[in-house]
């Protein structure tokens, strides 16, 4: 992302961008170390603390990304779908830590590291990907200027919608409510991550 964000943008990267990730790059590593010895450990405490140390090492690297942001916003659906990947990426580690901090024992973590798993999943991994197609798939796959055009157009084609609907949709999942409010959530949030098949018919034609 650290060139591939400005580069969705359609702007220049932050001359800082490299220097700032390379001094993230030990924090980030640490924290995953930290993290990993106290579960092997057996020590929530010193696990959550690793999780702190990665949210920092985070929140290091992501200031090269904010210049990029602040000269051209965000007007596509590629860009948008990678910046709520990142909300769901801190919003699943925080989470995973409160888990590890509120539960009286390791068996009570197994039990509830099921939800934040599922937003660093669904919420993270499925969007940056999906994001991240979304621009670069019209462009590797040829055909020329028209169909490369053609399809960033099919992948902006309700953008605004398919953003809520994922988002909204995993909301109303992760929400404590009926069991019909988190069927409809999670179909809505699969339904509009899924539904790309229309690129394939626009690059046949």
């Amino acid at each position: 992302l650290l060139t591939l964000w400005p580069t969705m943008l359609r702007t220049r990267m932050d001359t800082q961008a490299e220097a700032w990730t390379r001094r993230a790059l030990p924090v980030l590593l640490a924290g995953i170390g930290i993290c990993v010895g106290g579960a092997l450990l057996g020590i929530a405490w010193l696990a959550a603390l690793g999780l702190v140390g990665y949210l920092a090492g985070l929140g290091l690297w992501g200031r090269g990304l904010w210049q990029p942001l602040r000269a051209k916003p965000i007007t596509e659906f590629a860009p948008a779908s990678v910046a709520a990947a990142l909300i769901w990426l801190v919003i699943g580690l925080t989470w995973a830590g409160w888990v590890l901090l509120s539960a009286p024992d390791w068996q009570s973590v197994r039990e509830q590291f099921g939800w934040p798993a599922a937003a660093l999943g669904a919420g993270f991994a499925v969007q940056v990907l999906s994001g991240a197609l979304s621009y670069l798939l019209p462009s590797v796959l040829g055909g020329g200027p028209a169909v490369v055009r053609a399809g960033q157009r099919w992948f902006n084609a309700g953008a605004g919608f398919r953003l809520v609907a994922i988002n909204g949709g995993l909301v109303l999942w992760f929400t404590p409510g009926p069991s019909w409010v988190k069927v409809t959530g999670s179909m809505l949030a699969l339904g509009a991550a899924v539904d790309h098949r229309g690129l394939f018919e626009i690059l046949g034609d």
